[in-house]
């Protein structure tokens, strides 16, 4: 599988080798330093303990490339190894994980945060989310989208909106603050790479959407509404009353029409 991988494997290293019963659990690995704005980290905080948690003592090692274009390391362990690389392959992308799936080689699998890790890089990697497990985003709030590296991020939004984050923005940040979501729609994201290929990031593509509670039919509880038989004035004031005048115009007019009709008829 060395061509679907981002970078060559190196051996194993096995960090409790040789140690004692009660000093494996020290010698053991952890999670650290994930890319917090990254959307397979999205259901985590910064010190998530269903990742920071998990034990590993045995990981695989990675080979040294100079192919660092379009690829990502999106969690280390605390010894600074990779745990986590993204890397473009065609049209797709890689997720490169240096340890088991199962608990061969972690406990991960056992924690809390093992499930929704690997639901969200599946659905990365497919480039689908799910609504119902991610906040709706709505018009007029602001969009954190990450940097990927990119040199050069561009919003597309409804109609001919564009925002451009060139690299002066971009450098140094893992996720830039896109605040332009007026209009409800779909907004698209085109990303440059420091190669300078442009394409379109269908995983940072969201949409935006009217505030719900615009269209919340719902009875307003009686707390909000004023006493029956008040008006619910707080002022003292007497309330205004609409006063239509139309009725006296319709009755005067009418009236002219009578006194009219009489007259040509006298006159005859």
């Amino acid at each position: 599988m060395l061509p679907l991988l981002p970078q060559g494997l190196r051996d194993p290293i096995d960090t409790t080798w040789g140690a004692a019963p009660d000093e494996r659990a020290a010698r053991a690995l952890h999670l650290t330093k994930w890319e917090v704005d990254h959307p397979i980290f999205a259901p985590f905080a910064q010190d998530a303990p269903g990742l920071a948690d998990a034990a590993f003592t045995k990981v695989m090692l990675l080979g040294p490339t100079t192919a660092t274009a379009d690829r990502k390391v999106l969690a280390r362990y605390t010894n600074g190894a990779a745990a986590m690389v993204l890397a473009t392959l065609g049209d797709g992308q890689v997720l490169l994980y240096t340890s088991t799936l199962d608990r061969d080689w972690n406990d991960l699998p056992i924690l809390p945060g093992f499930l929704p890790l690997m639901q969200e890089s599946v659905r990365f990697l497919a480039r689908r989310r799910a609504d119902n497990l991610t906040p709706a985003i709505l018009v007029g709030a602001s969009q954190a989208l990450p940097t990927l590296e990119l040199k050069k991020l561009e919003v597309r939004g409804p109609g001919s909106s564009s925002t451009t984050f060139d690299d002066a923005r971009l450098a140094g940040r893992t996720s830039v603050r896109y605040g332009g979501a007026e209009r409800p729609g779909v907004y698209r994201v085109i990303g440059t790479d420091k190669t300078g290929a442009t394409r379109e990031r269908d995983e940072l593509a969201f949409a935006a959407n009217l505030d719900p509670r615009g269209s919340d039919l719902a009875p307003a509880p009686p707390s909000l509404l004023p006493a029956s038989g008040t008006t619910g004035t707080t002022d003292g004031k007497p309330p205004l009353r609409r006063v239509e005048l139309w009725h006296a115009v319709a009755a005067a007019l009418l009236t002219l029409l009578l006194i009219e009709s009489i007259l040509i008829q006298q006159r005859r």
